[in-house]
């Protein structure tokens, strides 16, 4: 259409257990609309929805995971000075420490987002001041709680009031992706006639 949208159709078979189709991979629909039909005639209702999914959080830290198990006893080893070996630490993570630099200098803050000060309390009683870059390894005693972010996925499902396995199926959907820009030019052949191609 001429303004930046337009009606895509994509056909195909797909998968049908238990009379249903279920995806996550969607296109993206304009105001989250799909139409669908099957051929066969089958077809009996389709669905969409927005799922909040919880999935492992990729920017997940050395700090955000000993905090997420912050009851769990955890070995750790730490980067020493002048290339010593690393030296190992038994205890138990306490908390996240705050930095007033971070507060005072929102520059200061970006470039020191990965060097996270945290209070480590050895199992000899001593507590630690140590900073997040020095941590090169943790060691969990328990399966550890891993660090999560939620996040929304669409979801479609299509119904079929028949037990075939595999279902041919039209989609339709808006899109705001695809457009043209119609160029028309106009002729004159004198005063009352044009031409427009």
């Amino acid at each position: 259409f001429k303004n930046n949208k337009a009606m895509v159709e994509r056909n195909g078979k797909v998968p049908v257990e238990n009379r249903r189709f279920i995806t996550r991979s969607l296109p993206p629909a304009l105001f989250g609309t799909y139409w669908a039909a099957s051929a066969s005639g089958d077809l009996t209702s389709i669905f969409t929805a927005l799922d909040s999914l919880e999935t492992f959080d990729p920017s997940a830290s050395p700090v955000d995971m000993m905090e997420k198990n912050k009851n769990q006893s955890v070995r750790i080893w730490i980067h020493s000075s002048n290339s010593q070996p690393l030296e190992q630490l038994e205890g138990k993570f306490i908390r996240r420490l705050s930095n007033p630099m971070q507060n005072a200098n929102p520059h200061y803050q970006v470039q020191q987002a990965s060097n996270v000060p945290f209070l480590f309390q050895t199992t000899d009683g001593r507590y630690l001041y140590l900073n997040e870059m020095a941590v090169s390894r943790i060691e969990f005693t328990n399966e550890p709680a891993i660090p999560s972010a939620k996040k929304a996925s669409g979801r479609l499902e299509l119904r079929f009031n028949s037990d075939k396995k595999e279902q041919d199926v039209n989609l339709v959907y808006l899109s705001d992706s695809i457009g043209w820009t119609p160029i028309y030019r106009m002729e004159m052949m004198g005063n009352n006639k044009a031409r427009l191609s």
